[in-house]
């Protein structure tokens, strides 16, 4: 832009802010891609039946957050977790509902052992045109953890937001972050097979179906 302007250009500037915004992003990867875990619906005859995301969000029980309409998704009755170590998945992990909130879409499971997992990230609002980062697994069996940028289009009342970041089929329950690494969101849905315009749970909404009756357990930060 610059140089169309006829002012001269600092290419050694832009590299260095190239540079910069890669290795930015490494880092949130890197420090974000623990929280994620993959979740997996089984029927009654213990049948693959449908895919979703989860988080961790507390320090030290081993309570995982996701989308509410994985309950019975497809048939499902029985839900599972597996942990990724960067190359491959764990085996699974038999979890157990400890509270939905189908309002929300906010549900929370629980595995019987604790997993290990960072002490959890400090929550935060967002707004029109905030960058924001989504980590999760695509609708397969095997290994594939994504991590994709993108821009908060449309923020509602209810603090609900649609993002531009690419989010493809089986993302529901994958976190969302900002640039400072802090959790603002859950992607619930979208539109199509590929999920084009996530739309996703603010971290306030996360809060208040965490601490709500019956059962309440501890919120986000």
């Amino acid at each position: 832009m610059r140089g169309l302007l006829g002012f001269p250009v600092d290419y050694e500037m832009g590299r260095a802010l190239q540079a910069h915004g890669q290795s930015r992003s490494e880092a949130l990867y890197n420090a974000t891609k623990a929280y994620v875990v993959k979740l997996v619906c089984k029927d009654a005859a213990g049948g693959e039946c449908g895919f979703f995301n989860g988080f961790f969000y507390h320090d030290f029980e081993p309570y995982i957050v996701t989308t509410a309409h994985i309950i019975g998704f497809e048939g499902a009755n029985q839900y599972v977790a597996m942990l990724f170590d960067g190359t491959c998945l764990s085996e699974q992990i038999v979890l157990e509902v400890v509270k939905s909130n189908p309002a929300m879409d906010v549900a929370v499971f629980r595995s019987a052992a604790r997993l290990p997992h960072p002490p959890c990230s400090q929550a935060a609002v967002v707004g029109i045109s905030d960058t924001v980062y989504v980590v999760g697994f695509k609708a397969r069996p095997e290994a594939q953890l994504m991590f994709n940028e993108g821009r908060v289009t449309h923020v509602s009342v209810d603090g609900t937001f649609t993002t531009s970041a690419y989010a493809d089929a089986g993302f529901s329950g994958a976190p969302v972050f900002n640039m400072d690494g802090y959790f603002v969101g859950m992607v619930k849905s979208g539109d199509g097979r590929v999920i084009l315009q996530p739309v996703c749970v603010g971290a306030i909404s996360i809060h208040g179906a965490l601490i709500s009756e019956p059962h309440p357990l501890p919120g986000l930060h």
